[in-house]
């Protein structure tokens, strides 16, 4: 396949991936995941289904980029390619940054207040300390409590504003609810106590705080089997000790950095005033633009290219060191402007392997090219989703979670997704069709537009009675047809969509 020829199952594997996006965060409503909108159920399959296509969409993404900016960077020169990657991934940024974040995080407190209600004639609304809650907001809380607000006001899905902060380890929230008069020696709707949440979570802080103020009720209720923790390491657990200096050194000992994001509903999508799902942009502007800046410094357009027998170990072996470090199933989401190095780093091994597999080639084909063969898809796709997922979950969620094997795990069924999608979407996708075209170029505005509407359509949807099946199915169709049509009538003629994806006539690689 020549590089000047369009892979038309590429433009299909990057619109898959940022249209999971939208199944992800439907589905985070329909288990207990700390979500802002919870349809009071626990569903097993979507809690599988969330961690199945976490494990493997995001690094999918980013070497999808890191194969199309080397594609772009051999056909235009680093100039170009860096106006190109400023005008498509920077500038919306910023511009998201100041309209879809700050919209999503207002959403977001509202679908979590149990003022989403509507109030009846001559009701006087009360206020709620919950949107300050959820946006992290300590001012806006204050605020709501002298109104007179609850600072017990049971949310929407049950859960005690005290709860929702220490799980997000917001401190400064926890100590002024408290003030308030929250009582954090109450269990919340599943029965956990505050105390045993917040050194689950990693929270030394707040687990000083509470132990001082609230005393030790719920110590010996922490489940052995949360998280990834090397409870061996915390001595006080379960014999009788409740010296408060003795709980936050245990929990530092456990957790290599307790201000880290910790479980796995934190790291997903963290309610904090960051970029909320922008953050991939953010991170792609700075794994780009290091590529870019060392290909400049080198003098030369592409980099010389690496066998495969280099290639693949050092992806496999980075990629599997950096999952180990990770709190959960799959990569963390660092949403901070100051983001993790961690994850940007695991990030931008899978941005390396798709500069390396452009500039691999056999039989003058790229390495990318490789991969239309049926029995690879089959056999990658069944070996990923037949055994080695739930292995993976096995090893990441048992009463002695495995680290070690978990992070392997984790990493061979990412790897084993990525090139088992690509494969599938090879053969059958790789054809000239203008409804893959259009649906790739809205996929973008798709995934940046789609959040707040998520969460309107969940809170809408709490106050059904219907199957969790029929309103997913319901939630993701309608959010997707909404937004096509807005992205053909009202983004694509106009500079938004010019911004996004180019003119309608230019032929753009990414």
């Amino acid at each position: 396949m020549s590089t000047t020829e369009r892979q038309h199952h590429l433009d299909a594997v990057r619109a898959f991936a940022m249209l999971l996006g939208i199944v992800l965060h439907a589905s985070l409503s329909y288990f207990e995941s700390g979500w802002a909108v919870n349809d009071g159920v626990d569903s097993e399959f979507f809690a599988v289904l969330l961690i199945a296509i976490h494990g493997f969409r995001m690094p999918l993404f980013f070497l999808l980029s890191g194969y199309f900016t080397a594609l772009l960077v051999e056909r235009r020169g680093n100039a170009q390619t860096a106006k190109n990657r400023l005008l498509r991934i920077t500038i919306p940024l910023v511009i998201g940054a100041v309209t879809i974040v700050p919209l999503t995080t207002l959403t977001g407190s509202w679908a979590s207040s149990s003022d989403g209600d509507e109030i009846s004639a001559g009701e006087v609304e009360r206020p709620s300390v919950w949107p300050g809650v959820v946006y992290g907001d300590v001012n806006a809380v204050s605020a709501a409590l002298v109104d007179g607000a609850d600072p017990d006001e049971v949310g929407s899905d049950g859960s005690l504003p005290a709860y929702f902060a220490v799980l997000v380890g917001d401190l400064d929230v926890v100590v002024t609810l408290h003030e308030a008069g929250a009582d954090l020696s109450t269990p919340n709707i599943d029965g956990a106590m505050p105390l045993s949440l917040a050194v689950w979570a990693g929270h030394s802080d707040i687990s000083e705080f509470i132990f001082l103020t609230a005393g030790s009720e719920g110590v010996d209720d922490i489940p052995l089997e949360s998280g990834k923790r090397n409870w061996e390491k915390i001595s006080w657990f379960g014999d009788g000790k409740r010296d408060s200096k003795a709980i936050v050194e245990a929990v530092r000992q456990a957790v290599p950095n307790p201000s880290a994001p910790s479980t796995i509903n934190r790291s997903l999508e963290p309610w904090d005033t960051g970029l909320h799902h922008l953050w991939f942009l953010w991170h792609l502007t700075l794994i780009a633009g290091g590529y870019l800046l060392l290909t400049q410094l080198r003098g030369a357009r592409t980099w010389r290219p690496l066998p495969v027998w280099v290639v693949v170990p050092s992806a496999l072996i980075s990629t599997a060191w950096l999952q180990m470090s990770m709190w959960s199933f799959g990569p963390d989401t660092s949403t901070s402007l100051i983001p993790s190095g961690r994850v940007v780093a695991y990030y931008a091994v899978f941005f390396a392997v798709g500069v390396a597999s452009h500039s691999v080639r056999a039989n003058g084909k790229n390495w990318m090219s490789q991969l239309s063969t049926a029995w690879i898809a089959h056999v990658a796709l069944t070996a990923a989703l037949g055994g080695v997922l739930w292995a993976a979950l096995d090893a990441t969620y048992e009463d002695a979670p495995n680290e070690t094997w978990a992070g392997v795990l984790q990493t061979v069924y990412t790897w084993l997704m990525i090139v088992g999608v690509i494969s599938l979407a090879s053969l059958l996708l790789n054809t000239s069709r203008r409804w893959i075209r259009f649906v790739s170029d809205s996929s973008y505005w798709l995934y940046l537009a789609h959040l707040p509407l998520v969460l309107i359509g969940q809170r809408w949807l709490q106050d059904v009675d219907w199957p969790i099946g029929l309103e997913f199915l319901l939630l993701v169709s309608t959010l997707t047809v909404v937004l096509l049509i807005s992205y053909r009538w009202l983004i694509r003629p106009t500079p938004i969509g010019w911004l996004l994806n180019g003119r309608p006539k230019e032929h753009r690689a990414l």
